[in-house]
């Protein structure tokens, strides 16, 4: 039996937009997606796995430890990548996650997310007018702190009262719990992580699968950090 977990961040600071038709700049990780007619930022699998990765890397030390979580747990779930430890990753290698892309949604949508949780694709994304803001930059010279001549530049960014969903499915049926609760425990490393380069999140998870006393305590302690949560 599979399991899934659906994650909905709250965005707490503005998220760097970049898209195919100017150039995928290097860590932008928001780019422009397309449903029917509708063109919304979306966050890329690939980078959502690799937040995931570079959290559960992080604390695996500490879960390894306390006979939490063994390394070939965290193997198996992410994959192996023999350049880790030289702050190389490889991404796409083999593993036991499925993560789907992160649409950007608004308030109205969270609220139902919140009470339905819904799949990833049957969710009313933002529009892309509705998403973004300009933010203007001027660059000043270090000696003087004058502004320099024509200096002045612009960032697209997606507001800080967005958004992000996305789910991760869990394929693998062998040592499913172990599986889940380093998921969960780098899930929640997400608010001291960007979700999207230059933002920050809280998040509200829901998780689709077996029942577990541990699993359950771990999803209402994650939850109960943020008041949007029990919207």
């Amino acid at each position: 039996m599979s399991v899934i977990v659906k994650v909905l961040a709250k965005l707490r600071s503005p998220a760097l937009w970049g898209s195919w038709d100017r150039g995928f700049e290097a860590y932008t990780t928001t780019t422009k997606c397309f449903e029917g007619d509708i063109i919304y930022p979306c966050v890329f699998p690939t980078y959502i796995k690799g937040l995931l990765r570079r959290n559960a890397y992080s604390i695996l030390p500490h879960l390894e430890r306390l006979n939490i979580i063994k390394r070939d747990i965290y193997v198996r779930l992410f994959g192996p990548s023999v350049f880790e430890d030289g702050g190389v990753m490889i991404l796409d290698e083999p593993s036991c996650i499925d993560v789907s892309f992160g649409k950007v949604v608004n308030d109205e949508e969270a609220k139902y997310i919140i009470k339905k949780w819904p799949p990833v694709e049957s969710v009313k994304p933002a529009r892309l007018e509705e998403a973004l803001f300009i933010e203007p930059h001027i660059r000043l010279r270090d000696e003087t702190g004058t502004v320099v001549e024509g200096a002045l530049f612009t960032e697209e960014r997606i507001s800080n009262d967005l958004y992000v969903y996305f789910e991760v499915k869990i394929r693998c049926s062998d040592n499913v719990l172990d599986y889940l609760k380093l998921l969960l425990f780098s899930i929640a490393l997400i608010p001291y992580e960007p979700i999207a380069r230059g933002s920050t999140a809280e998040v509200c998870i829901n998780v689709v699968g077996p029942s577990d006393e541990l699993i359950s305590f771990f999803v209402s302690s994650i939850n109960s950090r943020s008041i949007w949560c029990s919207q």
